[in-house]
């Protein structure tokens, strides 16, 4: 949980990044974001794309799958 919790706070934004960060398979990071969201840790959000979702984007270029 330290090392998501340190990927989280040094910039990592989804599942994918964390679990490259980590080492960790993203089935697992998800399972631990899970946790610590219920905990309060965390705040989970859905990021949507729509027709002008990356204009304000802070993804947009890096690791957005839906560029």
């Amino acid at each position: 949980m330290r090392g998501v919790m340190n990927a989280v706070t040094g910039g990592a934004a989804t599942p994918a990044e964390i679990a490259r960060t980590t080492g960790l398979d993203r089935s697992e990071v998800e399972a631990i974001l899970d946790h610590l969201s219920r905990r309060g840790r965390v705040r989970l959000e859905t990021l949507g794309c729509g027709p002008s979702a990356c204009t304000g984007c802070g993804l947009k270029g890096g690791s957005c799958s839906g560029k």
